[in-house]
């Protein structure tokens, strides 16, 4: 019985770690696309390129792979420090790489220099945006217990009368 608690807890881990992935990818992706598709309309191309697509697709995945197991959760932690940083200093660059090398936008060096700088902003974001939404986590779970408390010792004052 007690392997199975921790199949199911180690299983829940994994399930809450692959969700964050899965949230982080998406934003990213979100993110680039965005200047992918603000590029093209400022180089007065109206179509996008699939493959392209795919690519940053596929290079937000592997970023949030290495944001969460080499670098703690870069952009997901309260206090990033020098890790954290590494590892937003690291994977942006790896995302300037990946644009030039895959020619995202026309390996333009300029295009790439704003890149990676709309990506710094962008972690520097999500990184704030997460920190607002465990504040606020926090305390509406602060108010629940503290409801849940109240609750139960009126069920108890009920239960002495």
């Amino acid at each position: 019985m007690e392997s199975r608690n921790k199949f199911r807890e180690k299983f829940l881990d994994y399930l809450r770690v692959e969700i964050s992935i899965e949230y982080k990818s998406c934003l990213y992706f979100a993110c680039i696309l965005a200047f992918y598709f603000v590029y093209l309309l400022i180089q007065k191309t109206y179509s996008a390129s699939i493959l392209y697509m795919f690519e940053m697709v596929m290079a937000a995945y592997v970023m949030s792979y290495i944001q969460v197991y080499l670098f703690s959760d870069t952009d997901g932690i309260d206090r990033p420090g020098m890790k954290g940083g590494l590892g937003i200093a690291v994977c942006t660059c790896l995302y300037g790489i990946c644009s030039f090398g895959l020619g995202w936008f026309d390996k333009k060096p300029l295009a790439t220099i704003l890149f990676s700088g709309y990506l710094l902003f962008c972690y520097l974001c999500a990184y704030l945006l997460n920190r607002v939404k465990r504040a606020l986590d926090t305390e509406h779970l602060n108010r629940m217990l503290s409801e849940f408390k109240e609750r139960a010792g009126t069920e108890e004052e009920e239960e002495l009368w």
